[in-house]
C-alpha cells in the first residue's frame, strides 16, 4: 500500500519505469532512451531495505508528502528496487501470490532481464531524476476539415529542431491526453474541439489559443469569413476560447494591444519562414518584363489603387500585372490585354494557408503592391506579405497600416493614391533603388527564419510548462 501511494505521488498511480504510464493530469510518461533498463534482479541488502522503510515512513507521515517526494526524487530513484522488495516481502507474509507475481514483474522491468542494473530515469512535471529537462510534448490542433496553417507548420519545425515532440491534428484526437501543452488554431469553429479542450484545461493542461485574425472585425467577403462571429453560437465559442486560454498568441502588436485591453494574457510571436523550403532561395527565371504583383488581398482594398496601377501599366509597356490567389482582384483589371496580365491560383486566398510552391509564385513578381484601406480589420493585419517579399528580395509599395509601417525595410509607404503613382514610377525607372530595397528587405527577413523565430515558440512552450508546474505545486501546498 505504501508503494502504491508513493507511485501515485510520483506519476498519477500508473508510473511504471521503462514503460508508458500516465502522470499528472493523465498525461503519458513516455520512455526515453535513458529509460530502457538493463540488468537482472539483484538482491537488496538489509541496510538498503532499512533506508527504504525510513523513507516510506517520512513520506506517509508528512503533512506535505508531495513536497517530500519532490525533494528526494534522486533518492527514490535509487531505492525503487528496495521499495518494491519491501512490498514483495509483505505480500508473501500476507499470502497474496497474485500480488507477489505482479510486484516481481514490476521489479523485473525496473532492473531489466539480463546484464547489470542501470539507473532509472522517471519523468515527473517534465523533469527527469537525472536532472535533465524532458522534451516537451506539444499538440497543435485545429478544427476538423481545416488545413494546417503555415504558422503552425513552421512552429512545429522550430520546436522539433529543439527536441520537442510535436503533433499537428485536426479535430478531436484520441491521443490529446498525451501532450503537455496545446496550441489551438480557431477552436471556436469546432464545438467538439472546444469541449475536448475544456476537459484538458480542467486538468491543468496549458492551452494557448493562436488568434491569427481579428475575428470580431472580419469582413463579410474575407476568405476566412466562415470563421467570423456572425452567429451568436460562434461568438460565444470565440469568447469562451479566449477566456479559458492560459495565453492568447498573436503575430502583431496591434492585435495584441486590443486583446490586452480586454484583460487577456497575450504573447506575440511574429510571422516566420523556413529555409527548409528551398523555393524561397531559388532564383527566378530571367524575364524582359517588370512584373507588378498583387498577392491575394480584398477587392475593396485594391479598388482605390486600381486607377493609379492602370496608369502605370499603360505608361510603361514593359510592365505586366501578376495577381496571385484572388480571381476577383484579377477581374478588376479585365480591361487590360491578356498579354499584360497573369493570374496564379492558390489553394487558399488566406495568408495563413500557403501552398508549398508559394515562394515560386511570389518569385514571378518584381515589385509587390500591398494596398489596404484604413479599416479596423486592416489595422490589426500581420506583416506576412511584406516579410515574404523580403525573403525573395522583392521591393514593395504598401499602404500605411501599422504592420507595414512597422516592418518598414525593403519598400515604400504610400499615404495617398497620388503617392502610389509617384512611388511606383520611381521604382520602375530606378533599377538601383529596386535592388537596394530588395536587399534591405532580405536582411530584415533573415531575422524571421525559423532557426531564429523557433526560439520564441520554444520559450512560449517552456513558459507554459513552468506555469503548470507552479500551479500544481500551489495546489499541493493548499
Amino acid at each position: 500500500e505504501a508503494v502504491a501511494r508513493l507511485a501515485v505521488l510520483l506519476g498519477g498511480g500508473n508510473a511504471v519505469v521503462g514503460r508508458e504510464g500516465k502522470g499528472e493530469g493523465g498525461l503519458p510518461i513516455r520512455p526515453t532512451e535513458d529509460d530502457e533498463l538493463e540488468g537482472g534482479i539483484p538482491a537488496v541488502d538489509e541496510a538498503t531495505l532499512a533506508r527504504a522503510e525510513e523513507m516510506l515512513r517520512e513520506v506517509l507521515n508528512s503533512s506535505s508528502p508531495g513536497r517530500v517526494v519532490a525533494e528526494r526524487l534522486d533518492e527514490i530513484d535509487a531505492l525503487l528496487p528496495a521499495l518494491l522488495a519491501l512490498n514483495v516481502r509483505e505480500a508473501r507474509e500476507r499470502v497474496h501470490p497474485g500480488l507477489v507475481q505482479s510486484l516481481e514483474g514490476v521489479m523485473g522491468r525496473v532492473n531489466g532481464v539480463n546484464g547489470t542494473p542501470k539507473t532509472t530515469c522517471l519523468t515527473t512535471n517534465g523533469v527527469t531524476t537525472s536532472g535533465k529537462r524532458a522534451p516537451a510534448r506539444v499538440l497543435f490542433v485545429r478544427p476538423a476539415g481545416v488545413g494546417i496553417p503555415i504558422r503552425h507548420t513552421l512552429a512545429a519545425e522550430g520546436l522539433r529542431s529543439r527536441g520537442c515532440v510535436v503533433a499537428l491534428e485536426a479535430g478531436v484526437s484520441a491521443g490529446v491526453e498525451a501532450f503537455e501543452v496545446i496550441i489551438a488554431h480557431r477552436p471556436h469553429a469546432d464545438p467538439s474541439l472546444m469541449k475536448a479542450l475544456a476537459q484538458r484545461v480542467a486538468m491543468d493542461v496549458p492551452l494557448v489559443v493562436d488568434v491569427d485574425l481579428d475575428f470580431e472585425q472580419l469582413p463579410g467577403n474575407h476568405a476566412g469569413q466562415g470563421f467570423g462571429l456572425g452567429t451568436p453560437e460562434q461568438a460565444r465559442l470565440y469568447m469562451a476560447a479566449l477566456l479559458m486560454a492560459d495565453a492568447v498568441l498573436v503575430s502583431g502588436e496591434e492585435l495584441a494591444g486590443m486583446l490586452r485591453n480586454r484583460g487577456h494574457q497575450v504573447r506575440v510571436i511574429p510571422e516566420g519562414w523556413s529555409q527548409g523550403n528551398r523555393l524561397w532561395e531559388k532564383p527566378s527565371s530571367p524575364r524582359h518584363t517588370i512584373n507588378l504583383g498583387l498577392v491575394a488581398g480584398q477587392v475593396e482594398d485594391v479598388a482605390p489603387a486600381r486607377r493609379m496601377i492602370l496608369r502605370i501599366l499603360r505608361e510603361f509597356p514593359q510592365t505586366q500585372l501578376v495577381v496571385v490567389g484572388n480571381p476577383q482582384v484579377y477581374q478588376l483589371f479585365e480591361g487590360l490585354p491578356e498579354a499584360r496580365r497573369l493570374f496564379l491560383p492558390l489553394a487558399s486566398a488566406e495568408d495563413n494557408f500557403r501552398d508549398e510552391d508559394f515562394p515560386y509564385l511570389l518569385g514571378q513578381v518584381d515589385i509587390l503592391l500591398a494596398p489596404m484601406r484604413q479599416t479596423p480589420f486592416n489595422m490589426t493585419c500581420s506583416d506576412r506579405v511584406l516579410m515574404e517579399a523580403g525573403v525573395r528580395g522583392i521591393p514593395w509599395v504598401a499602404s500605411a497600416v501599422p504592420a507595414f509601417t512597422a516592418w518598414a525595410e525593403g519598400g515604400l509607404i504610400a499615404h495617398s493614391p497620388e503617392e502610389w503613382y509617384t512611388l511606383l514610377h520611381g521604382l520602375i525607372t530606378d533599377p538601383t533603388l529596386r535592388r537596394d530595397l530588395g536587399r534591405a528587405g532580405k536582411v530584415q527577413a533573415a531575422a524571421r527564419e525559423m532557426s531564429v523565430i523557433g526560439e520564441a515558440w520554444w520559450e512560449l512552450v517552456e513558459a507554459e510548462r513552468r506555469s503548470t508546474k507552479n500551479t500544481k505545486s500551489t495546489k499541493e501546498k493548499a
